[in-house]
C-alpha cells in the first residue's frame, strides 16, 4: 500500500465501529473490484486495484476478537516469540514480538499479554515463505525465514531450527490451502471462450481493461506471486513480479515526460524495447503470461493503426510468438486475438497488423522451448519481414546462404546444405560446427540455429571471440564412415582434402620436418599453381604450420583477460557457456600467450629457411595437375594409421605407462590412443570390447574396456566424444543388419 499523509485524509473510520466488511460482488467501469464497510451509522463503498488487494482489506477490516490466544483457541495454528527485522531488506534492528497465526492472518504484538496488534500479515495463495539457509543458520546460531506478502517481505528469526521449521510449515500449509486468486482480467478471458463475435465486441466495448490504454497499469492483469525476483546468477536484478509487470506496462505506453522512463526502453526504439522485455521474460518465466496479456491488450482496439506505437506492439507480439508460448489457457486467448485481427475489417487494424497476425499464427505452430531470447538480427528480420538469414561456411571459402525461421534446427540446416552441395548420398557423415579462431564445437542436430546466433551476440558483446575472429557456422565432415571409398564424389573428396590440410596446420598430423615440407609444397602447387621463376612463399597463402605460429605470435590482442571478466558477468545467463567452454576458450588463449612470451615472436630466419625448402620441393612438382596434387597430398595423410579418426586432445594420469598429454582417436573401427604429436599408436580398442563410456563428472571422460579396466581422461570435449562414439556404434549396428 502506498504511503499517505493522514493529515490529508478525507475522513476516518474508527476500527471499533466497524460491524462488518465484505466484497460487493461488483466492479467499476474499468473492472476493478469493490468492497463495502458497514458501521452503525453509515455504509462505505471502496474500489480496490485488484481482487488480491480487496481481499487483504476485507481480512484486515473484518472485526476480530482480540486478546491473547489461549490454548483453547482452535483457530490458532502457531504462536510464539520471533525476532522481526526492520528495513526493506531485513537488515534493520531486530525486535522481539509475539506472533500468532490465526486462520489466514499472522498477527504480531509487543508482548504475549497485549490485546492490540502491532501489525498483521494477511496470507493468500500468492504469498510465499522461504525456509532458512541451513549453513548460515548453523554458523550464526539463528534461523531466519522470509514471508513474502503482498506489500512487504518480513524477515523473521526463530530461536531454534525446529521452531523455525514449525512456523515455515504452518505458513506454507495456509498458503497452499488458500483459495486461488483470480483477477477480473482472468475472468473476462474465461468468458471470451464461449462468446460469439458480436458478444466479444460488446465485451471489449464494456470492459476497457482488455483494450488499448495510453496510461500504464496500476496493478498487473494477472495474479503474480509475491516476493523478490532476481535473474539467474544475479546478472540482472529485478524487483517483485508485480513491480516488473508495471514496468513493462509503462514501457508499452506512449512516452510521457511526467513519467520516469522504463528500464526496458520506449516504443520509439522497438529493437531495444523488444530485446529487453523478452530478456526479462527469459529471466523471469512467471512473467510471461502477464506480458502476453499486456501486449494483446495494447493491440486490441488500438488507435492510430499502423502507426509507430501500434507497430512496435505488433513486432513485440510477433517476437514473443517466436520465443516461447504462454500457458495453455492463454494460448487460446492469444489465438482468438490473432483470428479476430485477421477477420475484422482491415481498416480497423491495418494491413500490416493482419500480416503480422498471420505470421504469429504460423509461428505458434512451430515454436519450441528456447534457451536464448532472440538476437538483434532476428528481431530486425521480424520487423522488416525478411526473416533471419543463415550463412554456412564450407570448404574452399564457399558459403551457402538461405533464409531460416526461429525454429529451424541444425539438423535441418545440414540437410539443406547437403542438398545444395549434392551430398545427399555421401559416404561419410557431415555436421554443423560453431567456429571462432581455434575453437571448433559440434552442434547437435536438435539445437535451434536462432539460439546459436543469439548466444554469439552475447559472446561478442562481452568480447568472447578467440583470436579476435568472428563466430561462424561451419559445415564439414564429422564422422568418417568410409573415407577411403573409391566412389567418393568430387565434393566429398574436397572436404576430406581441406580437413586434412586443416589438421596439418593445427599440428594434429604427426609428421617430421621433411614430410611437412612435402605437404606444404603440394598445397602450394594446388593453391598457387606452377612455380615461376622468382616466385616465393608469402604469408598471404599459408601452407606450413610454421606460418600459423607466426600469425599467432603477431597477434597483439588476446582474450584471456576478457574471458575472466565474461565468466563472472555471464554466469548462469548463457546456458551454452559453461565452465568447459570457458576453459576451452581460455586454455587456447593461455597457450598462445605462453608461446608468444617464451619466444617473443617466431624466429623469422628459421621461417625463411622453411619457406626456401618449400620452394625447392615446389619446383619438383612442375606439370602436376590439381587433381594429382590433391591425390598425392592425401596419400601421405592416409599412410598414417590414425587417418579416418577424429582426434581429441586429452590428459590422463591413471596409466603410468602413458604420457600425460594424449590424442584420443575416435574412428569407425574403435578407440585409439596416441601420444600427442607422435605417429605410433599406444593402444587400440574395438567397440566390441568397450563395456561403457560417458562422463561421470564435468570435463572427465571415462571408458571402460573389457580385460583392461577403466580409463579416465580430462577433456572439455566430453559431449563431442560421446556423440561420435554413439554415431559410430549406430553405423556398425546398421551395417550388420
Amino acid at each position: 500500500m502506498a504511503r499517505v499523509d493522514v493529515r490529508n485524509a478525507q475522513g476516518t473510520i474508527e476500527l471499533d465501529e466497524i460491524l462488518s466488511c465484505g466484497p460487493d460482488n461488483r466492479t467499476d467501469m474499468e473492472g476493478h473490484p469493490m468492497f463495502v464497510v458497514m458501521t452503525a451509522e453509515q455504509l462505505f463503498k471502496f474500489v480496490a486495484p485488484d481482487a488480491a488487494e480487496m481481499n487483504d482489506w476485507v481480512r484486515l477490516l473484518t472485526p476480530k476478537k482480540r486478546g491473547t490466544a489461549t490454548v483453547q483457541d482452535e483457530s490458532v495454528s502457531e504462536r510464539g516469540y520471533l525476532l522481526k527485522a526492520g528495513g526493506k531488506e531485513g537488515v534493520g534492528i531486530k525486535r522481539r514480538r509475539w506472533f500468532v497465526l490465526r486462520g489466514d492472518v499472522i498477527s504480531y504484538y509487543r508482548t504475549k499479554d497485549d490485546d492490540l496488534t502491532v501489525g498483521s500479515i494477511p496470507l493468500n495463495s500468492l504469498c510465499s515463505v522461504v525456509p532458512p539457509d541451513e549453513q548460515l543458520g548453523n554458523e550464526r546460531n539463528e534461523w531466519t525465514f522470509i514471508v513474502h506478502s503482498r506489500h512487504k517481505s518480513y524477515h523473521l528469526t526463530a530461536q531454534t531450527q525446529s521452531d523455525c521449521m514449525r512456523w515455515v510449515n504452518a505458513i506454507q500449509d495456509v498458503i497452499e490451502n488458500a483459495p486461488t486468486i483470480e483477477t477480473p482480467t482472468e475472468k473476462l478471458i474465461e468468458d471470451l471462450k464461449n462468446m460469439t463475435p458480436t458478444q466479444v465486441e460488446a465485451l471489449y466495448e464494456g470492459h476497457k481493461i482488455l483494450t488499448f490504454s495510453a496510461e500504464p497499469l496500476r496493478s498487473p492483469l494477472l495474479p503474480l506471486q509475491y516476493g523478490e525476483s532476481a535473474a539467474p546468477g544475479g546478472v540482472r536484478v529485478y524487483g517483485t513480479l508485480q513491480d516488473e509487470a508495471i514496468k513493462v506496462s509503462n514501457s508499452l505506453c506512449p512516452v510521457d515526460p511526467t513519467r520516469p522512463l522504463s528500464r526496458h526502453g520506449t516504443p520509439s526504439n522497438p529493437v531495444e524495447l523488444i530485446k529487453n522485455i523478452v530478456q526479462a521474460c527469459f529471466d523471469l518465466p512467471k512473467l510471461r503470461n502477464e506480458v502476453y496479456c499486456q501486449v494483446i491488450k495494447q493491440t486490441t482496439n488500438a488507435p492510430n493503426v499502423g502507426g509507430p506505437l501500434n507497430m512496435a506492439h505488433w513486432y513485440l507480439l510477433a517476437t514473443l510468438c517466436n520465443s516461447f508460448l504462454p500457458s495453455r489457457k492463454f494460448v487460446r486467448f492469444l489465438r482468438a486475438h490473432l483470428r479476430r485481427t485477421v477477420e475484422v475489417p482491415v481498416a480497423r487494424v491495418g494491413p500490416e497488423a493482419v500480416k503480422l497476425a498471420n505470421f504469429c499464427m504460423e509461428s505458434l505452430k512451430r515454436t519450441k522451448t528456447r534457451d536464448f531470447p532472440p538476437s538483434s538480427k532476428e528481431i530486425e528480420g521480424i520487423i522488416s519481414g525478411k526473416g533471419l538469414m543463415c550463412v554456412v561456411n564450407c570448404v574452399g571459402g564457399r558459403t551457402v546462404e538461405f533464409q531460416i525461421n526461429s525454429a529451424t534446427t541444425c539438423g535441418e540446416v545440414i540437410a539443406y546444405v547437403k542438398k545444395d552441395l549434392g551430398l545427399q548420398r555421401s559416404r561419410n557423415g557431415f555436421g554443423l560446427f560453431e567456429s571462432c579462431g581455434t575453437i571448433d564445437k559440434y552442434l547437435e542436430d536438435k539445437y535451434m540455429v536462432a539460439d546459436v546466433l543469439s548466444k554469439w551476440e552475447k559472446y561478442e558483446a562481452h568480447g568472447i571471440n578467440p583470436d579476435g575472429d568472428t563466430w561462424k557456422l561451419v559445415f564439414k565432415l564429422f564422422a568418417f564412415y568410409d573415407p577411403l571409398a573409391r566412389d567418393l564424389s568430387q565434393t566429398e573428396q574436397e572436404f576430406l582434402f581441406e580437413q586434412a590440410f586443416e589438421s596439418v596446420m593445427q599440428r594434429r598430423f604427426p609428421a617430421d620436418e621433411d614430410t611437412l615440407i612435402k605437404l606444404a609444397a603440394l598445397r602450394t602447387q594446388f593453391v598457387v599453381g606452377e612455380y615461376e621463376e622468382g616466385a616465393y612463399i608469402s604469408d598471404v597463402v599459408r601452407v606450413h604450420p610454421a606460418q600459423q605460429e607466426q600469425l599467432l605470435a603477431s597477434s597483439t590482442a588476446g582474450p584471456s583477460g576478457t574471458l575472466k571478466k565474461a565468466s563472472t558477468m555471464l554466469k548462469g545467463t548463457l546456458r551454452g557457456l559453461g565452465k568447459g567452454t570457458l576453459k576451452m576458450l581460455s586454455m587456447g588463449s593461455m597457450k598462445r600467450s605462453s608461446s608468444t612470451s617464451s619466444t617473443g615472436s617466431v624466429n623469422e630466419a628459421e621461417v625463411q629457411k622453411v619457406k626456401d625448402k618449400i620452394v625447392v620441393e615446389w619446383k619438383k612438382l612442375k606439370g602436376m595437375s590439381r587433381d594429382r596434387t590433391r591425390q598425392a597430398y592425401m596419400e601421405i595423410i592416409q599412410s598414417w594409421e590414425g587417418y579416418g579418426a577424429n582426434l581429441f586432445e586429452v590428459e590422463q594420469t591413471s596409466n603410468k605407462m602413458w604420457p600425460n598429454e594424449l590424442w584420443l582417436a575416435i574412428s569407425l573401427n574403435g578407440v585409439g590412443v596416441f601420444e600427442r604429436g607422435k605417429p605410433k599408436r599406444l593402444a587400440f580398442y574395438r567397440y566390441e570390447t568397450v563395456l561403457s563410456f560417458g562422463a561421470p563428472v564435468a570435463n572427465k571422460y571415462k571408458i571402460m574396456v573389457d580385460n583392461v579396466g577403466s580409463m579416465l581422461f580430462d577433456t572439455n570435449m566430453v559431449l563431442e566424444i560421446a556423440k561420435l562414439m554413439k554415431e559410430y556404434i549406430k553405423e556398425i549396428v546398421t551395417r550388420k543388419r
